[in-house]
């Protein structure tokens, strides 16, 4: 399972690769995407309500998803063992649940 590490008050982004039987989403599968959101502790955060949240145009071509959300409020230092990332399109307005994630909300970084 894939950790998402979100560092609060950060612009550091996190990418998520998208497959479907394992190989790589085309170009024009990422660009039917019309909405993603992840489902974390409960709540959802979708690209409707943070656009800048979620950028599937500008690495289509790798199938990746680059997820920049440590402007948004998400809570305090947190952990979501089953976190959901949420891909919709026009075949699937309901949404896929397209994986289960570990994310990981961090204050500052843990120096070793």
């Amino acid at each position: 399972m894939a950790t998402l590490t979100i560092w609060k008050d950060r612009d550091n982004p996190a990418f998520v690769q998208l497959l479907k039987g394992g190989e790589l989403l085309t170009e024009d599968e990422m660009d039917a995407i019309t909405k993603i959101e992840i489902l974390f502790n409960g709540t959802y955060y979708s690209s409707t309500d943070h656009a800048g949240m979620f950028d599937w145009a500008t690495y289509k071509s790798a199938a990746k998803v680059m997820i920049t959300a440590g402007l948004v409020d998400m809570g305090d230092v947190l952990i979501d063992k089953k976190a959901e990332l949420i891909v919709y399109d026009a075949s699937n307005p309901n949404g896929i649940v397209w994986t289960q994630m570990k994310i990981v909300i961090k204050a500052d970084a843990e120096v070793v």
